[in-house]
Formats: structure tokens, sequence, C-alpha cells
């Protein structure tokens, strides 16, 4: 049977504003950033809600330096705030890290949210798995990642994506899309759209030079679909940002 699968809404201050209250979701409060030090910092001068989770995804070149007194800004700033978790999208090569933040978050009753490759280092973390895939099969890559950590580990985050394919891709990764890009090229060469079941997303080709192209891409309905995938698998909660659904 489906379980109704409640999202946690990623948003700026701006956007919070705009979420309907009968939503009854999380906010995932996008109003943080983190400088060299590395120093947790309000960005903006909008004050964020209460509740819900603090976001950051910090740079990695901003990394280096004392972690405790990072993670004990970050402590206070849950408890200013009433914060139940923390959702770090940490870069790769932060194993460290996402150990000490495990440790003192879970000691403290609060939630963390980690990608999925920080998994050895993180017991008691949620893990985030992206569903912008280019390969395989996302219902058995949620599938895979429920057997090997549980089903209230799994977090799949969905995100809008655009990648551009040369065929064949050895590499088995595109080059990014921005919004813009991915509309002027549609404009440019008027294709035809199609959907993948696998990977549970949008996708066109085309040819430009006698060099044949395949285009994945996201829109709002494709990451409703995913959502409801989530669902049918008992996922009960996801993680997508707010604009990403308007679309």
């Amino acid at each position: 049977m489906p379980q109704h699968s409640t999202p946690i809404l990623a948003a700026n201050p701006n956007q919070e504003n705009h979420i309907p209250s009968e939503q009854h979701s999380d906010i995932a409060h996008i109003a943080y950033q983190v400088a060299p030090g590395p120093k947790l910092m309000r960005a903006g001068n909008q004050m964020p809600g209460q509740g819900g989770f603090l976001y950051i995804s910090p740079e990695p070149s901003v990394l280096c330096g004392n972690h405790s007194f990072f993670l004990q800004q970050i402590l206070r700033e849950c408890r200013a705030r009433h914060y139940i978790g923390v959702i770090a999208d940490l870069p790769p090569h932060q194993s460290g890290l996402a150990a000490d933040m495990d440790r003192l978050l879970h000691a403290q009753g609060l939630a963390l949210y980690l990608p999925d490759r920080y998994a050895p280092y993180a017991p008691n973390a949620k893990l985030m798995f992206s569903t912008a895939i280019s390969g395989g099969s996302l219902r058995h890559r949620l599938m895979d990642a429920i057997r090997s950590y549980g089903r209230e580990r799994v977090i799949p985050a969905l995100e809008r994506t655009a990648a551009d394919f040369s065929i064949p891709s050895l590499s088995g990764e595109g080059t990014s899309l921005s919004n813009e890009s991915l509309s002027l090229l549609r404009t440019r060469v008027r294709p035809d759209l199609y959907w993948s079941s696998d990977l549970c997303t949008r996708y066109f080709t085309y040819s430009e030079q006698g060099q044949p192209h395949f285009v994945l891409f996201d829109d709002g309905e494709s990451l409703r679909a995913k959502l409801r995938l989530a669902e049918e698998l008992g996922l009960c909660r996801c993680l997508v940002a707010w604009g990403d659904l308007q679309v």
C-alpha cells in the first residue's frame, strides 16, 4: 500500500512566504552560508523561519580549519531557531566532518541528513540519494538503498537538473545545462520530447555537426513523478527545492 510522502521543502526566506500553510511540510531553510574558518553565517537580511531544518551546502575550500567551533555554531543556531535537524549537502572528501556532525547532533537529539556517500562514517544520519541518474533504474536504485540501509534512513533528493550527453558517452557524465541553456537548446533544435520510465525523467535527442546527443532533463512534472515513486516504495520523507516544484 503506497505511503504518503511528505516532502522537506528547501526554500529561502522569500520563498517561505509563498508556501501555503496547508502544505504541512518541514522547511529546509536556505538562509545560511559557510565562510572560511569554517564559520556559519546567515545569508542576507531576512530572518529564517522557526522550526524545520538548517540547510547548508558549503564549498570544499571553506571547510579547512576548526570544525569544533563550526559545529558549536550549528548547535546554537538550531536551539535559537528551534530546528529539528541539519541538512548538510557536504562536498566529497569530508568524512571527518561528517563523522563529527553525526556524533554531536545525535547526542543532542537532532536529525542529520547527509549525501549517501557518507554512510560508512555517519551511522545515525539519514542518507540523501540523488534521483538525477543517467542510467539504470531509479526504482531499483532506491530499492537497493532500502535493502542496504533500511527504509527509515533513505531520503530521495529530488533536484531539477539537465544534462547533455554526447553519444557514445564513455564516462556516463554529461555537460550540465542551466535552465536558460536548456530553453535555448530546445528552441534551436525543436526536438520531440519523450518520457523515460526507468529514469523517471524527460529526454530528447538531436544531432549537431554529425554528432548525436542525448539530453535528460527534469521539470515540475517529472519531480512530482519521482515523489509518487517514493510513496510507492514506502519512503515517507524526501527533499526537494520548493522553487523546482513550481515549474
